[in-house]
């Protein structure tokens, strides 16, 4: 049955940026100190400490406002964000309220080509983490978090659909990695998503009354939380109800958004500029080296694989998950002789190094450089694809350079003289598949070359053998 309500949903995407040490003191950025290690008199909020705007975070914070196609503002304001929680030591949070960093830029969707406005680009910095352990009986604080540097994006409400919310923010991810800097995993907060969800009737044309939900660490969160909150708005709306606004948590183990809080607005939290900080102001010629200094998107290291190598649109997808992974494959297919060969060896035996190893492309002791002279000795007959994967796969457990792994590999086996006698005794051996093959079951062909690689121990020249069984089996040949 098709709905009479038509969903909407914003995004908040907080980015803790990749730098050394914190938004505006110098202790060091951490994701996994032991716990309050890496704390002073100014992230825990003390009389008398002072902030310093971190110039890295700045910088950062530019190249992905660039690379959002934003509206780069040379005056921006921080403001002092006032609320109480446990785990926000000073009581306010240093933020970006009215005069952000950047506004009005766009990202689009790469498998529907969809634009999503980005209102904002703006600066702050991050909360402390709150532990609470199953035991219930108290509440820990680690304050190592709070201060970290964040780059908070906030989408226009322009989602209708979970699915589609969820491929956005996978493309937001995809490009804070290649811009280098945003690392770490969801489960690490470095990259965290509020979502505001609100319910109307069709054609209405106003929005209803939304929620934000909240405490979402994984994509498959994201999705799941959003379908509960649209059927449980939908169903409030359907019974005649009224859905209130608040912010709501999300349950993993139960699936459901739970309540947390009224939603607040902005003059809940009595923003006002920050006393401690001028405004910060960005110099023409800095910004400009800045901007020039931003790393190439997503969508132009798509564009350049497509026009460099001529690669399938899934073959593109593949090797631009993350920036490591399109660097090693961008290097291995500019030395490639055969590019679709390249592309069989990056898609599967590269690709399962890779996931075996933790799933980081630049610590996989291969160099792509390797796997391009293993696909070129293939196609040049010097080696057999059973050996020159035999030959991979050594390099790769055993850490050993390609020169010696191919010298203990030996060369593969092209002598037709030598073949012709192994693929005789084959015939000799099996005559009754021998007898089927002639009487029309093909298949057999490629069961003899199986036969005939084993007894060559992967060093016959697959080619070779195949053109002789072929001649010798039609001819009803024995040598």
């Amino acid at each position: 049955m098709t709905s009479s309500f038509v969903a909407t949903i914003g995004l908040e995407i907080h980015v803790q940026l990749d730098t050394q040490t914190k938004m505006f003191c110098r202790c060091r950025r951490t994701v996994d100190a032991p716990p309050n290690s890496h704390v002073c008199p100014v992230c825990l909020g003390m009389p008398g400490g002072l902030p310093v705007v971190n110039q890295g975070a700045v910088a950062m914070g530019v190249q992905l406002a660039e690379a959002l196609s934003c509206t780069i503002h040379r005056q921006s304001v921080f403001a002092r964000k006032n609320y109480f929680y446990p785990d926000l030591p000073k009581g306010y949070q240093i933020t970006q309220h009215e005069a952000p960093l950047a506004t009005d830029g766009v990202l689009a969707d790469p498998e529907t080509g969809e634009v999503v406005r980005v209102s904002r680009v703006h600066l702050e910095e991050d909360a402390g983490k709150s532990i609470h352990p199953q035991s219930g009986e108290h509440s820990l604080v680690d304050f190592n978090r709070c201060g970290a540097p964040l780059a908070e994006i906030v989408t226009e409400p322009e989602f209708h659909s979970p699915g589609a919310a969820v491929a956005w923010l996978k493309e937001l991810w995809t490009l804070v990695d290649f811009l280098g800097i945003c690392r770490g995993s969801m489960a690490d907060g470095v990259f965290r998503c509020d979502a505001n969800v609100s319910m109307a009737k069709v054609g209405c044309g106003e929005l209803g009354v939304r929620t934000e939900l909240k405490n979402m660490n994984s994509f498959q969160a994201i999705l799941s939380a959003l379908e509960f909150e649209i059927d449980r708005q939908t169903e409030v709306l359907r019974t005649g109800g009224r859905v209130l606004l608040e912010t709501r948590l999300w349950d993993e183990g139960t699936g459901q958004t739970l309540v947390m809080r009224g939603k607040e607005e902005a003059r809940d939290y009595r923003y006002f500029d920050e006393p401690d900080l001028p405004v910060l102001i960005l110099e023409p010629m800095w910004l400009q080296r800045v901007v020039e200094s931003t790393r190439e998107t997503p969508g132009e290291v798509r564009r350049a694989f497509a026009h460099r190598f001529g690669l399938t649109r899934e073959d593109v997808g593949r090797f631009t998950t993350s920036r490591k992974w399109a660097d090693y494959a961008f290097e291995a297919l500019e030395r490639a002789q055969d590019i679709p060969a390249v592309c069989n060896w990056l898609n599967r035996d590269v690709a399962n190094a890779i996931h075996q190893s933790g799933g980081d492309p630049s610590a996989l002791s291969v160099a792509p450089d390797d796997i391009s002279k293993l696909a070129n000795l293939v196609e040049s007959g010097t080696l057999s694809l059973p050996m020159a994967r035999n030959v991979f796969r050594t390099m790769w457990s055993r850490v050993l350079p390609l020169a010696q792994c191919l010298e203990d590999a030996g060369h593969q086996e092209s002598d037709e003289s030598t073949l012709r006698t192994v693929v005789g005794e084959l015939i000799d051996e099996f005559p009754d598949e021998a007898r089927r093959y002639v009487a029309g079951k093909e298949s057999l062909l490629r069961w003899f070359v199986g036969q005939a690689m084993r007894r060559t121990q992967g060093r016959g020249n697959p080619q070779i053998i195949s053109q002789l069984f072929e001649k010798l089996l039609n001819r009803k040949e024995h040598p």
